[in-house]
C-alpha cells in the first residue's frame, strides 16, 4: 500500500536533486561562491526529504528522526540565508551564526537527551523558519526586483516554505497528511529554485543593462568618436552621435547608407589607402587625418586609428575606429607658425629702431661724462636721455608682447571610478603637498562608498592641485587650510517615484572645497576670478605693507574649463570668518 507512495516520493527527491544542479551550473560558470551556498542548501533540503521518505516508509526512531532532518533543515536554512546576503551583497546580521550553531548543535543531543528534545523541539523550527523568513525579506527590498511578478511569487513562496519546512515532522503519524505536507513542500522548493533562477537572471540582465548604459555614457562623454564596422553583415554596428562634425555625415546615416563615411571628407596623400578600410578586412591597424571643408576652406581636422577585430580562430570580423578632433591642434600649429614668422619680422623691424635710441643715449651719455656740455644745457641733455629710454623701455615691451604666442588645447579621457576612492587619495595627496609647506592643513572626506564618477582623473587632480596653490599663495605660514569633500543626494532623487527608473540621472553631486585663511576677494573681484590673467585689487600682507594685485594667472581659468568638461561648475566666495572659498562640483551616479 506503500509502494506507490514510496516510489513517487523518491522521484520527487531525485527531482529536487536535478534542479539543484542548475546552481551547480551556474557556479562552474561563474564560480560565484553565492551559487556554493544555494546549491549546499538545496543539497541539504535534499537530505531532509530523504529522511522524510525513509521515515515514511520504514518508522525510524523519532529522536533519531528529528536529529537528523532538523540537522539537515537549519543547515540548510542557514546556508540560503548566507547565500542570499552574499548575493544581494547585504551584511547578514551577526546574531545569526551563533544562534545557528547552537541550534546546529542541539539538534544532535536530541537521540541522548529525549527531554531536551521536547524543550528545544519548537525554538529550532522557529530558528530555521526565521532565517528563511529573512531571506525573503533580504529578496523583496531590492528596488530591481519591485513591480514584477516573481517579487510577489517569491514572496509568497519564501513564506510557506518557511511554514512548511517542518510540518511533515509534526505530521507522518498520518499517512494522508503527512503526504499532502510532504509533496506540498516539495511543490514549495522547487519553485522556489525557478522563483530564484528568474529573479538571478533579472539581476544579471538588470546589472548588464546599467553597465551598458554605464559604458554609453562613458563613449558620449568622450572627446573621442568611436565606430565598430562588421565585415559580416556590411554595416556599422556602433557610431557615436558625435560623428557628424568631423565628417559631414550624421551616425543615423551611416547606419543607412554605410559605404558614404567618406564622402565629404578629404585623405592626407599618405594614407590613400584609407577609403578602402571598409571595402575588405583590414589585418594590420592604421592610421591618417581626415579635412572636412566648407566652400574651399577646410573646418575640421581629425586623425583616425583603427584597427582589425578578429574571432576566436583569428579571422578579421570587424574593424574599430576611433576619431579624434585635431582642429584645434593644427589650428594652434598654424598659429604658432605665423606667430613664427610675425615674431621674426616683428624682430627685424624693430631691431633698427632699438639701435636708434641707444645711439643717442650713447652719445649723450658720454658728452656729459666728457664735460663736453655748458652746465646750463646739462638738464636738456638729462631730458633727452630720459627720453629716449622711455622709448627703449617701450620698445622692450612691445618686444615682450610679441613673444607672448601661446596656445592651449586640451584632451580627455573619461573613466569610471568610485568618488570615496579617488576622492580619499586626491586628499591624501594634497594634504602631504600641503603639509610640507609652513601651513596647517585639514582634511574631510565624507562621500557616499556606493558612487560612481566619470571623470578624467588626472584633470580633476590638476584642479585640486590648482586649488591648493591658490590657497598656499593667499594663505600665510601657519594659518590653516581646510579640504573637504562631500556627496550631496539631488532632493528629487529622494522622492523618486517607484515607477521611474534612476540608472541613466545623476543621484547628486560631489562637492570638494578648499578654504583658506589668508586676506580674502575684493567682492569687486569675484565675478571675473576665473578670467585668463585677471588681476584684482586684493592686498596682501608682507613685511613691507606693500598693496599687490592678485593674479589669477591660467590656473584657475583651465580649473573652470575642466571641470566645466565634466557637467560641473566651479565657484569663488569669501568665508564670513576670512580667507577665501574655492568648491566645485561634479555629478555622481550609483
Amino acid at each position: 500500500m506503500l509502494l506507490l507512495p514510496g516510489y513517487t516520493m523518491l522521484a520527487s527527491v531525485l527531482v529536487t536533486l536535478a534542479l539543484s544542479s542548475i546552481f551547480y551550473i551556474l557556479y562552474r560558470q561563474g564560480r560565484d561562491h553565492f551559487m556554493l551556498l544555494w546549491l549546499i542548501s538545496w543539497l541539504a533540503y535534499a537530505a531532509m526529504f530523504l529522511m522524510d521518505l525513509l521515515n515514511f516508509n520504514m518508522q525510524l526512531p523519532a529522536e533519531a528522526y528529528l536529529m537528523f532532518r532538523h540537522m539537515a533543515a537549519i543547515l540548510g536554512s542557514f546556508l540560503f540565508l548566507k547565500g542570499t546576503c552574499e548575493f544581494l551583497d547585504y551584511h547578514m546580521p551577526w546574531q545569526v551564526t551563533p544562534v545557528f550553531i547552537a541550534s546546529f548543535l542541539s539538534s544532535i543531543l536530541y537521540p541522548a537527551v529525549p527531554a531536551l528534545m521536547q524543550t528545544l523541539l519548537l525554538p529550532n523550527v522557529v530558528v530555521m523558519s526565521m532565517m528563511i523568513i529573512l531571506s525573503g525579506c533580504i529578496f523583496l527590498s531590492k528596488s530591481w526586483t519591485r513591480n514584477v511578478p516573481e517579487r510577489t511569487l517569491a514572496g509568497i513562496i519564501i513564506l510557506l516554505w518557511s511554514i512548511f519546512i517542518n510540518h511533515f515532522s509534526f505530521t507522518y503519524s498520518a499517512q494522508t497528511l503527512a503526504l499532502l505536507s510532504y509533496f506540498f513542500g516539495l511543490i514549495m522548493v522547487n519553485a522556489l529554485i525557478v522563483t530564484i533562477m528568474i529573479i538571478y537572471f533579472r539581476k544579471v540582465r538588470f546589472l548588464d543593462n546599467k553597465n551598458s548604459e554605464r559604458f554609453r555614457l562613458l563613449v558620449e562623454n568622450s572627446s573621442d568618436v568611436m565606430f565598430l564596422y562588421n565585415y559580416g553583415s556590411h554595416e556599422f554596428e556602433y557610431v557615436s552621435n558625435s560623428i557628424a562634425p568631423l565628417i559631414g555625415v550624421s551616425a543615423e546615416h551611416l547606419y543607412l547608407v554605410p559605404n558614404c563615411f567618406f564622402d565629404n571628407v578629404e585623405i592626407d596623400e599618405d594614407t590613400g589607402n584609407l577609403k578602402k578600410i571598409f571595402d575588405h578586412p583590414i589585418y594590420l591597424p592604421g592610421s591618417g587625418v581626415l579635412t572636412l571643408s566648407e566652400n574651399g576652406v577646410i573646418e575640421r581636422w581629425s586623425r583616425i586609428n583603427y584597427m582589425p577585430i578578429t574571432d576566436n580562430t583569428g579571422t578579421v570580423v570587424a574593424v574599430e575606429g576611433i576619431l579624434r578632433d585635431i582642429t584645434q591642434q593644427r589650428r594652434a600649429a598654424q598659429e604658432v607658425a605665423a606667430a613664427e614668422n610675425a615674431k621674426k619680422e616683428f624682430l627685424q623691424d624693430i631691431s633698427h629702431e632699438i639701435k636708434t635710441p641707444i645711439t643717442i643715449i650713447n652719445g649723450y651719455t658720454e658728452t656729459l661724462m666728457n664735460n663736453l656740455v655748458p652746465k646750463e644745457a646739462s638738464d636738456t641733455y638729462i631730458k633727452l636721455i630720459h627720453s629716449k629710454a622711455q622709448i627703449l623701455n617701450n620698445l622692450i615691451d612691445d618686444l615682450a608682447s610679441a613673444s607672448d604666442f601661446s596656445s592651449q588645447t586640451m584632451e580627455y579621457k573619461f573613466y569610471e571610478v568610485n568618488a570615496e576612492d579617488f576622492f580619499t587619495k586626491c586628499l591624501e595627496e594634497t594634504r602631504i603637498y600641503i603639509s610640507e609647506s609652513l601651513c596647517q592643513v585639514s582634511c574631510k572626506c565624507i562621500v557616499d562608498p556606493a558612487a560612481i564618477v566619470i571623470v578624467d582623473t588626472n584633470r580633476i587632480m590638476q584642479v585640486v592641485t590648482n586649488l591648493a596653490n591658490n590657497a598656499l599663495r593667499h594663505t600665510p605660514e601657519g594659518n590653516l587650510i581646510t579640504l573637504t569633500c562631500e556627496s550631496f543626494r539631488h532632493e528629487r532623487m529622494l522622492h523618486l517615484p517607484e515607477n521611474v527608473s534612476s540608472d541613466d540621472l545623476p543621484m547628486g553631486d560631489i562637492v570638494f572645497t578648499v578654504k583658506d585663511t589668508g586676506e580674502g576677494i575684493p567682492e569687486e573681484d569675484l565675478p571675473f576670478i576665473f578670467e585668463r590673467n585677471y588681476s584684482g585689487k586684493n592686498r596682501t600682507t608682507d613685511s613691507d605693507a606693500i598693496i599687490r594685485p592678485r593674479k589669477t594667472g591660467l590656473g584657475l581659468f583651465i580649473s573652470r574649463q575642466i571641470i566645466s568638461q565634466h557637467s560641473g561648475t566651479i565657484t569663488a566666495r569669501n568665508s564670513p570668518g576670512g580667507g577665501a572659498v574655492f568648491s566645485f562640483r561634479i555629478p555622481y551616479y550609483l
